[in-house]
């Protein structure tokens, strides 16, 4: 028989940035896109998981 817990708590800050410049078929640039963001998430999980053998017969294995 068997018994084991599992999990983590974690604790995720980020902040990111992009641009972006769109063109025109003549490949001249149209327009321009800047963004930016972040991002403060906690995230939390856990488990248990629970072995254990039954033998049904003498014969099984």
């Amino acid at each position: 028989m068997g018994l084991v817990f599992t999990g983590g708590i974690f604790n995720r800050m980020a902040t990111s940035t992009s641009s972006i410049n769109w063109m025109d078929p003549y490949y001249s640039i149209d327009s321009s896109i800047n963004t930016w963001g972040e991002n403060n998430r906690k995230f939390k999980r856990g488990g248990v998981n629970i072995n254990g053998r039954f033998r049904i017969s003498e014969e099984a294995n």
